[in-house]
């Protein structure tokens, strides 16, 4: 099992963390978030939702406090997609 990417503290989801989330979408596409600390569900799920909102991503899974998020990236990169 692959380590968090990113993780969020107590402080929440702060603009520091969309930028760093956003950068790393787009570098490799796919992104491991670890939710640090005890929040209830319903303030884990909100952060989710803005998350995945301001970085135009999708949620893949959510298992307990870690979440996965992919965004295709903007620019190609080179790679060969086949259909």
């Amino acid at each position: 099992m692959t380590k968090a990417s990113l993780l969020v503290g107590k402080s929440q989801v702060s603009e520091g963390v969309i930028g760093e989330l956003d950068r790393l979408l787009e570098a490799r596409e796919l992104v491991k978030v670890r939710f640090l600390g005890r929040n209830r569900p319903a303030e884990r799920d909100q952060m989710i939702s803005k998350l995945s909102k301001e970085t135009h991503s999708d949620l893949i899974e959510a298992r307990g406090n870690t979440i996965t998020l992919f965004r295709p990236r903007a620019a190609p990169s080179g790679k060969i997609y086949k259909d």
